[in-house]
């Protein structure tokens, strides 16, 4: 990502950096290396939002955030979930796609809360629970 950002030409780093996290996304599928997911999604996320598709961009942030979650990196955990639930809300999919959009919420709330940011958390309990479709679906 350095090297393209120093010497290629500015409106040609965008269409790069997709392509090379397209070929890490291809070689993570067939050689399991998640160190390809991590580094494609850090591409993504430093394009201009009006150049991707967000709603994908926003399932890499949340796959990437578990493999975070696992590794208990707490705080990179709660930076990809906050990225990935900033681009579902500029998707087409907010909302559309309850299922995901639900489980994004509410693993943003429990890492909000578990990193003490209390007052973070609260705009995300009152989307879910704005948006929940069921009493069951309002409670973590």
């Amino acid at each position: 990502r350095q090297a393209s950002r120093e010497f290629i030409a500015i409106e040609e780093r965008d269409d790069l950096l997709i392509r090379i996290s397209q070929v890490l996304s291809t070689v993570r599928q067939t050689s399991q290396s998640e160190w390809c997911l991590y580094v494609a999604v850090d591409n993504l996320n430093s394009i201009p939002p009006e150049k991707t598709d967000q709603g994908d961009l926003a399932k890499l942030n949340f796959q990437a955030s578990k493999l975070a979650q696992k590794r208990g990196a707490a705080t990179r955990e709660n930076e990809l979930l906050r990225r990935g639930q900033k681009c579902l809300e500029r998707s087409e999919i907010h909302w559309k796609e309850y299922e995901f959009t639900l489980h994004i919420y509410n693993a943003a709330i429990v890492s909000e809360y578990s990193l003490g940011h209390l007052t973070d958390a609260m705009p995300l309990i009152e989307a879910v629970l704005e948006n929940a479709r069921s009493l069951d679906d309002k409670f973590i």
